[in-house]
């Protein structure tokens, strides 16, 4: 049976690869490999090129409500419906296009459409509107000139953080964020050597966690954070954290709590079952509960998947440092729609193996539910912040910071209290062997 769990941890490490490779290989298709440029180099060859043109491709609705000065309209809808190049509206042909969108990914689309088959260059603008307001303020300027379907507007992207924002913000990158990663760090240097299966997973969990916040800090330091790819490393740890720390808590309260996998033991929710299911045929009332709980979960991943992208983008000053605010489409797509994906996924493999299985596959299960809780709960963390704080970011940052240092604080706490029965050698041994009979 130890060979079994080595397999299942082997098949885990490949599903890690598969479903951190997906995103990455979808970005690379339909983003990275498209010739663009950034809002930048698409300002310099507006001005200094006639034959370059600025094709805004969201929808005339979205169009005409606002958009930069010097687009103009050609839906991506149009586009897309393109048979020949005689189709090609009069004011592009021969042109340069330099299409944007609200944040890059429509824009990427469209470019791929066009692009050789019938326009010469055309170019996505990279991380659309979002990242052009961004770039528009770094001369010092406090505005971007928009313009409506009814009038010419000057509309306002730079918003003034009060003293109490500023002072916030700072502390949960300069004081918070380095606290809590030394805190994961220390937990794992304590945990290292210990053998027990639940340790194991919560040791794995904060190697994830504390990777993905490494991600995020060099983006912050290097690349004013700037980098998609550090984001995504960011983000997968910590869905992966998530998971981790899911499957430890599984199995502690498996092993350690109810006894349900444990061959030798009677499960602990005998008292309220009056028969245990691994001595009679009898109905388990923790297989029933679970009968109701996972389907429940199957539904909350679901809500994700339906909400619209928050297109928002904005110019603030830190202590007197420039800083753009904004929430990427592209990390949105992850936050918002893969994540919950995977966890309607997983969860639905494991309610499937759950209903046509007994005891025997309690490990499988444990890891299929936590991979699928994973990345639901960091799905909803990102909802709950972005849409809480979805014209403000100060505090969907400064929260979400906040929220990590309870996090860890909360496991080193945990450890702390039950330490004489956690990290014993003694129920290290048990539960090793208690592992290898399972």
């Amino acid at each position: 049976m130890l060979k079994n769990r080595r397999m299942l941890w082997l098949a885990l490490g490949l599903l890690i690869i598969i479903c951190g490779a997906i995103p990455v290989f979808h970005y690379w298709y339909y983003i990275g490999r498209v010739p663009g440029m950034t809002p930048l180099e698409a300002r310099e060859l507006l001005s200094t090129r006639t034959d370059a043109v600025l094709v805004d491709v969201r929808s005339a609705e979205k169009f005409n409500q606002l958009h930069l000065e010097s687009a103009q309209n050609w839906p991506y809808a149009e586009i897309a419906g393109l048979s020949s190049g005689d189709n090609l509206p009069r004011q592009f042909q021969g042109k340069t296009l330099l299409l944007i969108c609200d944040g890059g990914v429509l824009s990427a689309r469209a470019t791929q459409i066009l692009r050789g088959r019938y326009v010469a260059e055309a170019y996505t603008v990279e991380g659309g509107i979002q990242a052009w307001i961004a770039s528009a303020n770094k001369s010092g300027g406090i505005e971007v000139l928009f313009t409506s379907a009814s009038e010419q507007t000057v509309l306002p992207l730079f918003k003034d953080s009060q003293r109490y924002e500023q002072l916030a913000l700072a502390s949960a990158v300069l004081i918070i964020k380095p606290l809590y990663m030394l805190i994961a760090l220390v937990l794992i240097i304590l945990l290292w050597r210990s053998k027990a299966s639940d340790i194991i997973a919560l040791r794995w969990g904060l190697m994830f966690f504390l990777a993905g916040e490494t991600a995020c800090a060099v983006n912050i330091v290097l690349f004013n954070h700037g980098s998609y790819l550090l984001e995504f490393f960011h983000m997968y740890g910590m869905v992966l954290g998530f998971a981790f720390v899911t499957y430890a808590i599984l199995e502690a309260l498996d092993f350690r709590i109810l006894g349900y996998s444990d061959p030798q033991k009677k499960c602990a929710m005998v008292g309220l079952c009056k028969q245990c299911i691994k001595y009679s045929d009898a109905s388990c009332g923790l297989r029933r509960l679970f009968y109701f709980l996972m389907p429940v979960l199957i539904v909350l991943a679901f809500i994700p998947l339906i909400v619209d992208f928050n297109v928002i983008s904005y110019n603030t000053k830190i202590f007197g440092m420039f800083y753009n605010f904004s929430h990427p489409i592209i990390f949105q797509f992850f936050e918002l729609r893969y994540a919950p994906i995977y966890a309607i996924i997983l969860t639905g493999i494991s309610f499937l193996v759950f209903l046509f299985t007994r005891t025997d596959n309690t490990s499988l299960l444990k890891m299929l539910v936590a991979a699928g809780i994973g990345p639901l709960a960091f799905s909803y963390l990102r909802l709950i912040f972005f849409s809480a704080y979805h014209d403000n970011l100060v505090w969907a940052n400064s929260w979400e910071e906040l929220t990590e240092l309870m996090y860890t604080s909360g496991v080193a706490y945990t450890l702390w209290i039950f330490q004489h029965k956690l990290l014993q050698t003694t129920v290290e041994k048990e539960n090793q062997e208690t592992n290898n009979l399972s």
